[in-house]
């Protein structure tokens, strides 16, 4: 089993995943460094009450 803390991902989202892929035995093939800060998901309505 593999855990990973939310504060350390936050912090070091390429180290994270990285230790995370190398500890499922996954090879590393691209640098994902732009790719971690994208927000996909849709910001929520504010005005719903």
């Amino acid at each position: 089993m593999t855990l990973a803390k939310y504060d350390d991902f936050a912090q070091n989202k390429v180290a994270e995943i990285s230790k995370l892929a190398k500890n499922v035995r996954l090879k590393i093939v691209s640098d994902i460094s732009s790719e971690v800060d994208i927000q996909y998901q849709a910001h929520g309505d504010h005005n719903i009450s």
